[in-house]
């Protein structure tokens, strides 16, 4: 299987997520996604956790209490929007 480059993948709206943080802390948008994939390469910890956020977003988004709260990050209106996805399923 050919895997795309991990830039190509992304959605527009975590494009402009990592666009602004590589402004704000003067890296390039490929420092940046090197620098999130070490990070949660490097602490499994930490993605047990995410795991268990994803599954408290996906309860969120059942009682539809997140509604409002969709523009806090586009990185986070992702995850929102995929757990909807599947409960549309």
């Amino acid at each position: 299987m050919i895997r795309k480059p991990i830039h190509t993948t992304l959605s527009e709206s975590c494009h402009s997520w990592i666009h602004q943080e590589a402004e704000n802390i003067d890296k390039t948008k490929g420092q940046i996604i090197d620098m999130a994939i070490d990070f949660y390469k490097n602490n499994n910890e930490l993605l047990i956790e995410y795991n268990q956020a994803k599954v408290f977003l996906k309860e969120l988004v059942k009682s539809e209490i997140l509604e409002n709260y969709l523009k806090a990050k586009p990185l986070l209106q992702r995850i929102v929007r995929e757990e909807m996805d599947k409960n549309k399923e």
